[in-house]
């Protein structure tokens, strides 16, 4: 194992088979966290191996035996890194800053207990729609005695229960973005007809074991198989309800694909309800779940406490998040402005146009660049009511932002010039269009444009 007294060596660990579609951008975004990619094989007979050599990874080979365990140990015996990072073809690193993680791996203590550090993976979207977020072990310090078991979904541990202790740390600065799940490319990578079986032998062999219903529930999620999945993973809820002790991101995690679940298997809203109050009591301050139950209560028609709920869901993102905000992850931010919309909407519906005219601009302010149907749904919502409200001092601030989106429908532009020139006079309205044309030279070309020229 190399060893420095200035920075701990990093190895990225990953095992593919056939991942040419995936591998060069995992491989791209690795490249500033680690001092050596190890890639094991599986028996890849694409372009995979090509593109990892190209990267330069330390590459070898190992015969697939129907064990996930087994193939991703292989990777960690191939890493010569003091710290492993584990990553998979279909994820990509990305934080601002990889001197921050070595400065953080420097201050932990080596040997016995164990320490390891976990990761926020984000599920989302090829287009980055975000699915779920989960916390994982995914940087472990190079030791024989650690490993992972189970045919699939591998499950990170000591492998010598001799030396059992464990103690875990959030690194925020990085985080995994996977697109695993997305469900075109679950579909096409056959990840479920490759999966279940292995998972369905393991609740057979442990029928008692809450974490393998778990699994099972998640895969028939990804399958789409929604009123199985659900069975599933109640059975899961229940027996770990009853175990004060049990790991809440695992009490969470469960709940989350549960309340899915449910919701795609159409249950009444009232039963899904009661699961997610249900964990909430116990996990108060996870931020999705009450992300979730405010969706909840729209379905019942119970709109004010939905907007209670969405506010308390910003209130927590400002203290759970604050850190990975600084990292500029875009799913964040999609998030946040989504959740203003929503608060803007309901605001709405009960004539409460102030508060919705706030939630609306404060939406704005979050939608990230590659969000322009979000930015346009806000920008339109804020800009109608701005008029409605005879906001002109704010009025031309929203109306040069509808002119930045590209394809935007104008009405609402030249809704706002009338506005402009009924309150501030005509030659007020003149001098803001033609500031406009000149800037965006798809404005002067418009109909309303040329006809408004000639009116003013």
């Amino acid at each position: 194992m190399v060893m420095s007294a200035e920075q701990p060596f990093i190895s990225v660990a990953m095992m593919v088979k056939n991942e040419e579609a995936f591998l060069d951008d995992a491989l791209a975004s690795a490249k500033a966290w680690a001092d050596e990619i190890v890639i094991v094989d599986t028996g890849s007979t694409d372009k995979t191996v090509e593109i990892a050599k190209a990267h330069g990874a330390k590459l070898s080979y190992f015969e697939w035996c129907n064990d996930f365990s087994a193939a991703r140990n292989e990777t960690l015996r191939c890493a010569s890194g003091q710290w492993i990072i584990i990553l998979d073809a279909d994820e990509r690193l990305q934080g601002p800053d990889p001197d921050a993680l070595r400065a953080y791996l420097k201050g932990l203590p080596s040997g016995y207990p164990f320490n390891v550090v976990t990761l926020k993976v984000v599920n989302t979207t090829t287009k980055g729609e975000i699915q779920s977020e989960l916390d994982g072990i995914r940087i472990i310090p190079n030791d024989k005695r650690l490993g992972y078991k189970n045919r699939v979904h591998h499950l990170f541990g000591s492998l010598d229960e001799k030396f059992s202790q464990i103690d875990r740390h959030h690194f925020d600065g990085l985080q995994i973005i996977h697109l695993g799940y997305d469900p075109e490319v679950y579909k096409a990578r056959k990840k479920g007809e490759r999966s279940l079986p292995l998972i369905e032998m393991m609740v057979a062999e442990n029928p008692h074991d809450p974490l393998y219903k778990y699994y099972l529930g998640r895969e028939l999620c990804s399958l789409k198989r929604f009123d199985e999945a659900s069975g599933h993973l109640q059975e899961a809820h229940n027996e770990l309800g009853k175990n004060e002790s049990a790991d809440k991101d695992l009490v969470f995690d469960i709940a989350w694909f549960l309340i899915r679940a449910m919701v795609s298997a159409q249950e009444p809203p009232e039963n899904t309800l009661k699961i997610a109050h249900d964990v909430v009591a116990k996990i108060p301050n996870k931020p999705d779940l009450w992300y979730l139950i405010a969706y909840l209560l729209i379905d019942m028609d119970q709109k004010p406490e939905a907007l209670q709920c969405f506010e308390r869901t910003l209130g927590l993102m400002d203290t759970d998040v604050s850190a990975k905000e600084k990292i500029g992850i875009s799913h964040i931010e999609t998030r946040r402005a989504e959740i203003y919309q929503k608060i803007g909407e309901l605001a709405a519906d009960t004539n409460d146009m102030n508060k919705a005219y706030g939630a609306f601009v404060q939406g704005i302010e979050h939608v990230p660049p590659e969000q322009p149907e979000q930015r346009l749904e806000l920008v339109n919502c804020a800009c109608g009511i701005a008029i409605d409200l005879g906001d002109i001092a704010n009025l031309p601030v929203l109306m040069e932002l509808l002119l930045q989106i590209d394809g935007a429908p104008l009405d609402l532009f030249f809704m706002g010039l009338e506005a402009i020139s009924k309150t501030n006079g005509r030659a007020t309205a003149v001098d803001f269009i033609k500031q406009a044309k000149a800037a965006y030279p798809h404005l002067a070309a418009h109909p309303k444009t040329i006809a408004w020229s000639i009116q003013l």
